[in-house]
């Protein structure tokens, strides 16, 4: 919006609505109609205030609920069996997204199903294993979980962001006078990057477009990027079709990317079966490399393979804050941070996102696991004093313990370890006091586990062996910080629901952690200990480290 009020003025620029589908859909369209009778009665919607889950761990549970209570025990073992033999099938959040892009609801698209159910409802109440192609039985199996998990969401009275998009559609479809009243409300319509829309966002923009005398779509289908998600540059050339009158005006000068990767992009787009114009695009910036295409064996391969990039061209006298790593999502990202770490790169985010070892999850994991190897950390008894409320509590005393000294002071620091045993009766309330004995119980129990593999002892074992073993403990810890140490220090009384949610969550982040364990040449406590423990915020307007490689998402790198 501001930018735009910088091109044209504050007058005009306040009137015009910047925003993305998903906000224009909940802002314009499901917030002023949820209590139309279509959201509840032809959608299924819950009624009361629009309340959105953006959490994808809950909407995971959501999934695993349905799973279990829509699918018979039967059904579930054969969707295992056909999941673990069909190595390219797609995992059920991939599916659902997919479809939900065409704008489907599970209605909707069983009625595009050919099957051998005559109605949705003799599916779902169908127990037996299905017969048929592997494919199709996937692909019904997927039905019913989508259809639990609907139902699921609907009763905690809320929707994700996919059925915000598909319900707003779905409405302006079915409703002309609503129609009508928005393509009043906003007569001029502007789409940028038209080339990622996917078909229920498109759907959304002819049915706000009408017969497009005021609509104008931005675009270039060599850079359509989102085909994973249901875009396609087809949608983008049939527009020719179905708006009459159209103009087309191409912009063929490219000011951003050098000649190299102009002219590879006007060779790939002459084999492109849609197009807009058989004019070329004309570089304006000199380039000194010829872009390059890698393929590698696994992940390790590729980061490890951009670590040794980034240190060569380093060496050649770049800046690290001129090199910038693009990635598809923070999966990828948090892989590269501990390949970064092991080898000593420096690197800071662009994006709005959060490093892993900034999640608060993951720093309560990490005080954890520094308290049990690394006690002379120099930020754990901070971290102690911010995560845990029972410590918190008697700050002031406990600082007085440490500046009156002890054996739990040395060169290295204060030794957390000693230093919670040295509390006693004297200057600790029995409460507080009890906890800490049992959390120092836990602690030394774990440390005797990563001290049996903290060093390869057996010259004949082999590498993946001993990552294996070391793995195994660190599945230990896991289950003593879920079962253990989180009770102990943090937990309040939570539902059976929210136990698994935190248990589910637990794992991804101790696997996203120990991701670096496979490749990693340090002990597990020198792996361990060269993992920060992140406090506070970090201030998302400074200026980037200019000694930090910059990464970023996709959107992150077009912005």
């Amino acid at each position: 919006q501001s930018r735009v009020c910088e091109l044209i003025g504050n007058q005009k620029g306040e009137q015009v609505w910047v925003s993305t589908f998903h906000r224009f859909a909940n802002q314009k369209i499901l917030k002023p109609y949820w209590e139309h009778p279509f959201f509840s009665e032809v959608l299924g919607a819950p009624r009361g205030k629009i309340k959105i889950q953006g959490s994808k761990f809950k909407l995971s549970h959501y999934v695993a609920q349905s799973s279990k209570q829509y699918l018979s025990s039967e059904q579930l073992k054969h969707l295992k069996e056909i999941l673990e033999s069909e190595k390219l099938i797609p995992s059920f959040n991939s599916w659902v997204g997919l479809v939900r892009s065409y704008g489907f609801t599970p209605r909707t698209y069983f009625e595009q199903f050919p099957c051998q159910f005559a109605t949705v409802e003799d599916l779902n109440l169908f127990d037996d294993r299905i017969s048929g192609d592997k494919k199709a039985i996937l692909f019904l199996y997927f039905i019913k979980i989508w259809i639990g998990y609907d139902a699921i969401i609907r009763e905690h009275g809320e929707i994700d962001n996919d059925q915000l998009l598909v319900f707003a559609t779905l409405f302006l479809e079915h409703n002309q006078a609503e129609r009508k009243a928005l393509r009043k409300r906003y007569p001029i319509l502007l789409v940028d990057e038209f080339q990622d829309v996917n078909v229920c966002q498109y759907r959304l923009t002819l049915a706000m477009a009408g017969k497009g005398s005021n609509f104008s779509g931005f675009g270039d289908i060599k850079q359509a990027i989102y085909n994973f998600r249901g875009s396609s540059c087809a949608l983008m050339a049939k527009l020719k079709e179905l708006l009459t009158n159209t103009t087309v005006i191409n912009l063929p000068d490219n000011f951003r990317s050098t000649e190299e990767i102009v002219a590879v992009a006007n060779a790939l787009s002459l084999t492109m079966p849609e197009s807009f114009s058989s004019e070329p695009m004309i570089a304006h910036k000199k380039g000194k490399e010829r872009p390059a295409l890698m393929s590698f064996r696994d992940s390790e391969s590729q980061f490890s393979w951009i670590t040794d990039k980034i240190l060569s061209i380093k060496g050649q006298g770049v800046k690290p804050c001129d090199i910038g790593i693009i990635y598809r999502n923070k999966h990828h990202a948090a892989k590269l941070e501990n390949e970064f770490i092991e080898r000593n790169v420096k690197f800071c985010y662009l994006s709005s996102e959060n490093s892993l070892y900034e999640e608060p999850d993951v720093v309560k994991i990490m005080t954890y696991l520094h308290l049990i190897c690394v006690p002379h950390s120099p930020f754990l008894l901070q971290a102690l004093f911010s995560l845990f409320p029972s410590l918190k509590w008697h700050r002031d005393a406990l600082l007085d313990r440490i500046k009156a000294g002890g054996s739990f002071i040395s060169e290295k620091g204060i030794n957390a370890h000693m230093f919670l045993s040295s509390l006693s009766p004297d200057n600790c309330p029995d409460e507080l006091l009890g906890r800490i004995t049992e959390i120092i119980r836990l602690i030394l129990s774990c440390s005797e586990r990563i001290a049996e593999v903290n060093t390869k002892k057996d010259p004949a074992m082999l590498k993946s062996e001993f990552v294996e073993k070391q793995k195994d403990v660190v599945s230990g810890i896991m289950r003593s910080y879920i079962h253990a140490f989180y009770a102990i220090a943090y937990r309040s009384k939570q539902t059976k629901n929210e136990a698994d949610r935190f248990q589910a969550l637990t794992q991804h982040y101790f696997d996203q952690i120990f991701s670096g364990l496979r490749t990693t040449e340090s002990s597990l406590v020198e792996y361990i200990a060269s993992r920060p423990i992140l406090l506070g915020k970090r201030d998302r307007n400074e200026e980037p480290d200019p000694e930090a490689v910059q990464l970023m998402t996709i959107h992150a790198s077009k912005g």
